[in-house]
């Protein structure tokens, strides 16, 4: 293996940055300058905590750890040519950006291309408590019910960007003389094959790839108001020719999913939220077909709050719960924070009957919400 180690310490230098960055470089033998580099975090006064931060970007990303002087941190993942002449398959290249330093958060942004069959860049994104070194993810900000209250919401909303362009592209084929109809053809049947069975209730607390878009993998970038979560593509890489919807990008008002994150989240970020005593997570119909998800929080004061979504938007809706023995009452609330339908609900042990009806209108569906499969 044909590597000449070069490392150097140096800080970049940012002034009000929380951490200061050193560069770990490697290059080949014989080749002109630097091939590799991997940045390390240092913090003058709490080194543990950077080191924390520095032991989880290198085990994710060169899945080894760097030793100060020595060779071989970029010989797991990165492509490198062997000593017989040929390439491995891995990173061909990594460059970092820093999205935010400060006291609260730092979050870095990787910019890789990986060779195998074939070569591929993409981005991935970490999220860390400056106070502490934690990795914020996918897997940790939320309470139980709370995250599975956000992977229907933006599974919701990639399926309707996703129906929304399939009309679109139904609409162009109606001229075919200035659109290419076998090409919106060929879009129309991916997507459709990407959307399949993502509108079903799953049958057990897992996130299946049968019913929902998301993956551990999913870019995660937390702003003072805002959680971004960029998806992975709907196509795969045969496909992505013909894919024009690229990418998800879906931004998130932290206050308007407040009761998803769990307590050190909100205790970190200074979110404004009661604490919760307990949470309930319900799946449901209005009418005889439009699926809906509900998630009832109770707050350790007595009150109550309720949010609900359809399967097919994902868009979160307000509600406020009025309970008097077995009958809930929930206000659905528009955006001005009025109230614009009512669910009238009986309880018993496994389900949520009644009926909903839009306020100033006598438009009236029948509702059955159940307790999540989750639960069971």
């Amino acid at each position: 293996m044909k590597i000449l180690i070069v490392v150097l310490f140096f800080p970049l230098l940012v002034f009000g940055q929380y951490f200061q960055i050193h560069l770990h470089k490697e290059s080949r033998k014989g080749a002109k300058g630097y091939e590799y580099e991997f940045p390390l975090i240092v913090h003058k006064f709490h080194p543990e905590i950077a080191e924390n931060i520095n032991k989880i970007l290198q085990k994710e990303e060169l899945d080894t750890l760097i030793t100060p002087g020595k060779t071989g941190a970029f010989s797991k993942n990165f492509r490198i040519e062997n000593n017989d002449g040929t390439w491995s398959g891995g990173t061909t290249y990594s460059k970092h950006e820093i999205l935010r330093n400060d006291s609260i958060l730092f979050i870095i942004k990787f910019n890789i291309e990986g060779c195998g069959a074939y070569c591929e860049s993409y981005n991935k994104i970490y999220n860390f408590n400056s106070q502490t070194g934690e990795w914020y993810n996918m897997k940790n900000i939320f309470t139980k019910e709370g995250q599975f209250f956000i992977e229907y919401s933006l599974n919701g909303m990639r399926i309707k960007e996703i129906n929304d362009y399939i009309k679109k592209l139904k609409i162009e084929n109606k001229n075919p003389k200035k659109y290419d109809t076998e090409r919106n053809l060929e879009q129309i049947e991916m997507y459709k094959s990407c959307t399949e069975f993502k509108t079903e209730f799953p049958k057990k607390y897992k996130r299946d790839d049968y019913w929902t878009f998301l993956t551990d993998n999913d870019d995660l970038i937390i702003t003072d108001t805002i959680l971004k979560i960029n998806g992975e593509r709907c196509s795969n890489h045969a496909s992505q020719a013909i894919d024009e919807l690229y990418t998800f990008e879906n931004k998130l008002l932290l206050y308007k999913y407040v009761d998803c994150f769990n307590p050190t989240f909100i205790h970190d970020l200074k979110l404004n939220r009661k604490e919760i005593k307990t949470q309930e997570l319900y799946s449901g119909l209005i009418g005889e077909k439009t699926k809906i998800i509900l998630m009832v929080t109770e707050y350790i004061n007595g009150e109550k709050k309720g949010i609900y979504l359809y399967l097919n938007q994902g868009i979160p809706i307000d509600l406020n719960v009025k309970k008097d023995n077995k009958t809930i009452i929930f206000d659905e609330l528009n955006k001005k924070n009025q109230i614009s339908a009512v669910f009238d609900l009986q309880t018993d042990s496994e389900y949520l009957i009644g009926f909903w009806q839009e306020k100033n209108n006598s438009k009236i569906l029948p509702v059955k919400f159940w307790k999540h499969a989750m639960y069971k």
